[in-house]
């Protein structure tokens, strides 16, 4: 079953239009999956120094040269990147998908780093952040 993540990381790939209008806005820390994360930074810092999209073969050479990566790990983003297939996705829903992630995503990060805050585990916010972090994540868009 393909999942929102896996849609926006195979369109980064094969959809240029798609990339250029999303890439700024999606961030590393929307992906909580270990994996999906390292898959989306390793697509955009490939698009940021190549101005270009990657293909397959490109995202496993720089996995390969990831030398942080244990077997599994490795394992796990090769198999995420070989599952990617060129489809003809609709801009317009896959962005407005991407945008409605993106929001989700946000938000959620936004109360867990609360609920850090307000547990005392957070070494440089006080309970006054809050709000700001809130508000912040509720204008994604």
């Amino acid at each position: 079953m393909k999942t929102v993540e896996s849609v926006i990381l195979q369109n980064l790939i094969y959809n240029e239009e798609y990339a250029r209008k999303v890439i700024p806005f999606i961030k590393g820390d929307y992906f909580h999956s270990k994996i999906e994360k390292l898959v989306f930074n390793t697509i955009k810092d490939f698009i940021i120094k190549f101005n270009n999209l990657p293909t397959k073969e490109a995202l496993g050479i720089e996995l390969d040269k990831n030398s942080t990566l244990n077997e599994e790990e490795y394992k796990n983003a090769s198999g995420i990147i070989d599952s990617f297939v060129s489809n003809d996705a609709n801009i317009e829903w896959l962005t407005t998908e991407t945008e409605k992630f993106c929001k989700d995503k946000a938000v959620y990060n936004a109360i867990m780093e609360s609920i850090e805050i307000i547990d005392g585990k957070s070494k440089d916010k006080t309970d006054t952040a809050i709000p700001h972090i809130l508000s912040d994540a509720l204008a994604v868009s």
